[in-house]
């Protein structure tokens, strides 16, 4: 029955544009499930400032969420304290949306960009606070670093005077 139809098509509308028609079909399936079936990539790229600690503990940090992050093409894994994450990017995904999706992911994120940006964090003490701005492009686990800052090493905790003091001097 099927070869039937294939030849009245065929001698219809050609070889060629029967080829075609299953072409055009099977791009129209390539665009359309992912969509369907939920997979979520990025159509642009979206700016993101990451903020916490590298290889600190987490008694002392208290973070929002525990990463393993891979720093370069090098296969070390460290540990990052997340304290902070933010899309700066308008219209996109928000940055706990970013989070949700690459927590099952282990390394949770891959964080590619300038050696020497790269050997920077790397060298980080566990108590200097870093923060980070790259990009996410395709997939939330990879991110281009552009730029990055990493605090003087704090040390202790840090003496906040009491309103009393404040007013009275004493």
């Amino acid at each position: 029955m099927q070869r039937g139809s294939e030849a009245s098509l065929r001698a219809e509308f050609g070889t060629r544009s029967v080829t075609g028609m299953r072409r055009s079909l099977v791009a129209l399936l390539i665009l359309l499930v992912p969509g369907l079936v939920g997979i979520r990539g990025f159509p642009q790229q979206i700016q993101l400032r990451i903020e916490g600690f590298l290889d600190a503990d987490p008694a002392q940090v208290r973070p929002w969420a525990n990463l393993e992050v891979n720093v370069g093409s090098a296969r070390n894994t460290h540990r990052f304290l997340l304290t902070d994450i933010v899309s700066l990017s308008a219209g996109g995904p928000m940055g706990s949306e970013i989070l949700e999706q690459v927590m099952p992911l282990h390394p949770n994120f891959i964080w590619n960009g300038d050696q020497a940006i790269l050997d920077q964090i790397s060298a980080a003490k566990p108590n200097q606070y870093i923060r980070i701005v790259g990009y996410v492009a395709f997939s939330p686990q990879r991110l281009l670093i552009q730029t990055v800052e990493i605090s003087e090493p704090i040390v202790g905790p840090t003496p906040t005077p009491s309103l009393r003091k404040e007013i009275l001097g004493f």
